[in-house]
């Protein structure tokens, strides 16, 4: 029977495209174990403020669970990023939008009943595996939930690393060279 997986980690994902276990361990170890260095050199060079602990911690509750097993109901820990999508949704910038798009997939994907109706929904769909998009297209419907939760990571882990956590927002490509200038009342 071909289920969405309930198992959460990165190598579910990558076993479609090549099930080999030294190579989906290997890829998985690599792509997240080069995310979590950057969260970490990141933790240990930028300055503390709330702000920047709590997206830090939505960071590294997505990144976390991907490269070890992990089931569905480990993924609680996603409440974690709450509190960084409420303060990038009060930041009113555009970037709430994401952040709330991520954080919404993250736990619909991640939840007990959505991915039973997407099991049941997937139960008969037959896709043939041995062309590229045939592999694309099972990671995808029957395995999102790594995907989503490689996506949510690397979002958060982005905002992290751009916070501004003097003017509590996070910098933009444009504003990073240009100083603003002061306004008088």
């Amino acid at each position: 029977m071909r289920t969405p997986d309930h198992v959460i980690d990165l190598q579910t994902v990558i076993s479609v495209f090549r099930d080999d276990p030294r190579i989906y361990n290997s890829i998985s170890y690599v792509v997240c174990g080069a995310l979590l260095l950057v969260w970490s050199v990141g933790t240990l060079r930028l300055s503390f403020s709330r702000q920047r602990a709590w997206l830090a911690l939505a960071a590294v509750a997505a990144l976390a669970m991907l490269p070890v097993y992990h089931r569905a109901h480990d993924a609680r820990l996603l409440l974690i990023t709450v509190p960084a999508c409420a303060m990038l949704w009060a930041g009113g910038r555009p970037i709430r939008w994401v952040a709330l798009l991520m954080t919404t997939a993250g736990f619909i994907f991640t939840a007990d009943i959505p991915l039973s109706i997407l099991a049941i929904l997937t139960n008969n769909l037959h896709i043939s595996t041995a062309e590229v998009s045939g592999q694309i297209l099972t990671a995808v419907l029957m395995r999102p939930t790594p995907l989503i939760l490689l996506a949510m990571g690397i979002f958060y882990l982005w905002v992290y690393m751009r916070h501004d956590s003097a003017n509590h927002h996070w910098r933009s490509t444009e504003s990073q060279g240009n100083a603003a200038a002061p306004t008088t009342a």
